[in-house]
C-alpha cells in the first residue's frame, strides 16, 4: 500500500489505523491482512439507495415540473443537511442556483422541513440543541419552540411550506417520501416564486406534491419487495 500510493510505511500505518478505528478497514488477526470494513459497505448501501431513490423519483418529478412549470427537487437528509440529489426545471422556472450536491439547512427550507420532520424525535431534540436558527431572510424561523410546533404540523398534514424563509421572493411545497417498514427515504419540493407559488395556487400544488410522494413510496416498496428471478 505504501509502494502503491507512494508514502513512507510510517504514514500509512498511521492511516490504517485511522480507517480502522472508524471502521473502514479491518485487520484479519490471523495473517495481519487488512480488508474493507462494514462502513464501507455501510456507505455504499447508503449510495444505492439513493440512487434507487433518484430513478423510481425521476418520472414522477418530470411530471411535476411539467404540471406546475415549476422547478422540482429531489433531497436527502445528510449530516443533518439537506442534499439535493435532483432537479428539473418547469417551462415557468426562474434561475435558481441550487444543483446536484446542493446543502442547505434543514429548518428553513420546505424541503429540508418536510425531512427534519420525519426524523426520530431524539434526532429532532439534538438537532435543535445543536443548531443555531440563522435569520436568513425575515420569514425565516429562529425561536426554537416555533420551529418544533412548524414540525408536529408537518408530521400531522404530511406537506412542508417554505414562504420566502431561505430567499425573499421564493416559496415552496413539499413532502417525504418513505421506503419500505416506512423508512424516511427523501422528499420532493416544487419550489417556484411567490407570486406564482400563491395561496390559491399553493392548493393545487400540494395536492400533486402528495402524490408523487405516494407514488415514488409505493415504487420503492413494490422494487424490495417483488420477487428476484434468476
Amino acid at each position: 500500500m505504501a509502494e502503491y500510493l507512494g508514502i513512507n510505511r510510517s504514514s500509512t500505518h498511521r492511516l490504517l489505523v485511522t480507517l480502522e478505528r472508524h471502521g473502514y478497514v479491518a485487520q484479519d488477526p490471523n495473517t495481519d491482512k487488512y480488508q474493507l470494513g462494514m462502513r464501507v459497505f455501510e456507505a455504499g448501501a447508503v449510495v444505492l439507495n439513493q440512487m434507487s431513490f433518484r430513478a423510481a423519483a425521476r418520472p414522477h418529478i418530470e411530471y411535476l415540473a411539467r404540471e406546475t412549470g415549476e422547478v422540482v427537487h429531489l433531497a436527502v437528509e445528510n449530516g443533518n443537511q439537506c442534499v439535493y440529489i435532483d432537479k428539473v426545471e418547469g417551462i415557468q422556472h426562474i434561475p435558481m442556483g441550487s444543483q446536484l450536491g446542493w446543502r442547505r439547512p434543514l429548518y428553513c427550507t420546505g424541503i429540508g422541513k418536510a425531512l427534519l420532520a420525519n426524523l426520530p424525535d431524539q434526532r429532532i431534540e439534538q438537532y435543535l440543541r445543536d443548531t443555531k436558527l440563522l435569520p436568513l431572510t425575515p420569514q425565516t424561523i429562529t425561536d426554537t419552540n416555533a420551529l418544533r410546533a412548524e414540525l408536529m404540523r408537518i408530521r400531522a398534514t404530511g406537506i412542508a411550506y417554505d414562504s420566502e424563509e431561505i430567499e425573499l421572493g421564493l416559496s415552496c411545497v413539499a413532502a417525504v417520501v418513505r421506503g419500505t417498514n416506512g423508512q424516511l427515504v427523501g422528499a420532493i419540493s416544487v419550489a417556484g416564486p411567490t407570486t406564482r407559488v400563491n395561496e390559491e395556487e399553493v392548493k393545487r400544488i400540494k395536492q400533486l406534491v402528495l402524490g408523487a410522494a405516494e407514488l415514488v413510496s409505493s415504487g420503492l416498496v413494490t422494487a424490495c419487495t417483488q420477487p428476484k428471478h434468476l
